[in-house]
């Protein structure tokens, strides 16, 4: 049961996105994660569905020492030290410019809307085994789905 709902989340993913499984491009901030599983959320500190992801879902994974977790804020107004200090996270919350996270989630084109937060979740080599589609999705905002997919990269 949990590999067909992993392999229908997955083909669910893939219709509206670059091609994965794909390398993850480099980023400093990330080196602390290597050789580890990660979860990484692209966020905007006042979207109300950042805030459920990243103290329900991103924390809870965190704790568990089974993933590194890191949270990047794009947008420019964001308090990442408030954010992280208002939702009781104990893991790294960054920001960086919003064209850094189109080039890391591989969104070529018009710089259009994106659905918060943007999850990618990257195996222990560095490569992004799934990630949401540009216009969001809840697919990967669930910890069921998250736990699926990292159990599959084992």
């Amino acid at each position: 049961m949990k590999k067909i709902l992993l392999l229908l989340t997955l083909s669910a993913l893939a219709s509206a996105q670059p091609k994965l499984p794909r390398p993850a491009p480099a980023l400093n901030l990330l080196s602390p994660c290597k050789g580890r599983p990660t979860v990484l959320a692209w966020i905007v500190t006042t979207c109300p569905h950042c805030k459920a992801f990243t103290h329900s879902v991103l924390e809870p994974e965190y704790e568990s020492g089974r993933v590194c977790a890191v949270a990047i804020a794009f947008d420019d107004e964001g308090d990442t030290a408030k954010f992280a200090r208002e939702q009781g996270l104990t893991f790294p919350v960054y920001k960086l410019s919003r064209e850094v996270m189109r080039a890391f989630m591989g969104m070529t084109g018009p710089d259009r809307p994106v659905g918060t937060p943007q999850v990618a979740i990257i195996d222990k080599h560095g490569i992004i085994q799934a990630q949401s589609e540009p216009a969001g999705s809840p697919i990967l905002q669930r910890r069921v789905i998250i736990d699926s997919i990292l159990e599959a990269m084992k």
